[in-house]
């Protein structure tokens, strides 16, 4: 038996070779973070408070 990677190399092949279209898949990709007064807090806290920062964020 092949690996994944072998596996997926000849599908991809036999797919561009047999000339079949490429179909479209759509998604969304969303990213999280602190706004920058968040980060600017933290950057000028003391250690107690940068702790409660963090904990909070995560």
């Amino acid at each position: 038996m092949r690996n994944d990677s072998t596996n997926c190399s000849t599908f991809v092949e036999r797919t561009w070779s047999a000339g079949t279209t490429r179909c479209s898949v759509i998604g969304f990709d969303l990213t999280f973070s602190a706004p920058t007064s968040v980060s600017v807090a933290r950057a000028l806290a003391d250690a107690t408070l940068q702790a409660r920062i963090h904990v909070a964020h995560r």
